[in-house]
């Protein structure tokens, strides 16, 4: 075989190669989208529907409303790692489709909820809160490899909404940036 005849047949693996990675990040971005949207289903059927007017877990013993707080860590922990599922794994560029993580600490008097990303991404966050529950979202920048020569960046948007086992003022909540993303400081009352 000649050089000239090496280098086509380079040529024509790496094309086939590069059309196979776009298919594969076509069906990466196609099946994050399908998580995303099972992921609002399932947090509407299980969020609890709160009127302004009547609270839903006021007449509940404390130790079932501990219970209640448990088992909505389950299942953020569980959609956690639903979403988790196809998104592309290692370090380094391919992790195109990665959520937030987004963990939720009870303090005696406050609570901490921490939005992170992997290396070489950064996230921009804004909350809401009504009728008890905090929405968080926003997107998920993810920055080119510094020694990629494209000066593109992609994102990823998010929305993620939770409830509290206690009352919480929303008016003295605090956003603090880190390096791996930010810190949403919720006091209780």
């Amino acid at each position: 075989m000649t050089t000239e005849t090496n280098i086509k047949g380079l040529k024509l693996f790496s094309g086939i190669a590069s059309i196979v990675c776009l298919i594969l990040a076509y069906h990466s971005w196609a099946l994050q989208q399908k998580v995303n949207q099972l992921e609002l289903e399932l947090q509407a059927a299980l969020q609890p529907q709160i009127d302004s007017d009547w609270d839903i877990l006021s007449g509940l013993s404390a130790n079932t409303k501990s219970q209640l707080a448990v088992v909505h860590q389950q299942v953020e922990l569980l959609m956690k790692q639903f979403s988790a599922v196809g998104m592309g794994g290692g370090s380094g560029g391919g992790n195109l489709f990665v959520e937030p993580s987004i963990e939720q600490e009870d303090l005696p008097e406050l609570y901490i909820i921490r939005v992170s990303v992997p290396e070489e991404q950064d996230v921009e966050v804004q909350t809401e809160f009504s009728d008890g529950m905090l929405t968080i979202s926003g997107k998920v920048i993810h920055l080119p490899h510094q020694h990629n020569t494209s000066n593109g960046s992609s994102q990823t948007e998010f929305t993620r909404s939770m409830s509290f086992s206690e009352p919480v003022d929303h008016f003295r909540m605090t956003i603090e940036h880190e390096v791996d993303g930010v810190s949403i400081i919720l006091p209780k009352k």
